[in-house]
């Protein structure tokens, strides 16, 4: 049995956008992603497996600072310099994390940060929705 390929157009058919409850349920799957803005306006796909959902604020934390001797990670650097409101906004962000361990999205849990109803994940533009299907 032939396969169609995975392509943006056949992933916005679908018409599902990924939201955290989506996300939650999927941990563990294998998906592909599209969004409407990736490379300069031109869709493309990229497919990972969801390992979890974590604020920035918390991924900071896991992040070595580059800077030997000067903090021992990013949150330590963030807090060097970040205002209060600063602060809030990336506790209130959550990135989507792969088993690779790259980040693939982003969204607000804050509402008041955020351009959808409930909690949504975006790509480089706060506005544009991540569309998924789901691979196995």
């Amino acid at each position: 049995m032939k396969t169609s390929p995975i392509t943006p157009e056949s992933i916005f058919a679908k018409k599902q956008i990924l939201t955290l409850k989506k996300a939650n349920d999927l941990i563990g799957r294998r998906i592909a992603i599209t969004s409407c803005e990736h490379r300069t306006n031109e869709p493309s796909v990229r497919f990972l497996t969801i390992s979890r959902m974590v604020s920035d604020w918390d991924l900071a934390k896991e992040r070595r600072y580059e800077n030997p001797g000067s903090f021992d990670n990013v949150q330590e650097y963030w807090l060097s310099y970040m205002s209060a409101d600063q602060v809030f906004v990336q506790k209130s962000r959550i990135a989507l994390v792969g088993e690779d361990n790259d980040i693939y999205a982003t969204a607000y849990g804050e509402p008041s940060l955020s351009f959808f109803d409930e909690i949504t994940f975006f790509g480089s533009d706060a506005d544009r929705p991540i569309f998924f299907v789901e691979l196995d």
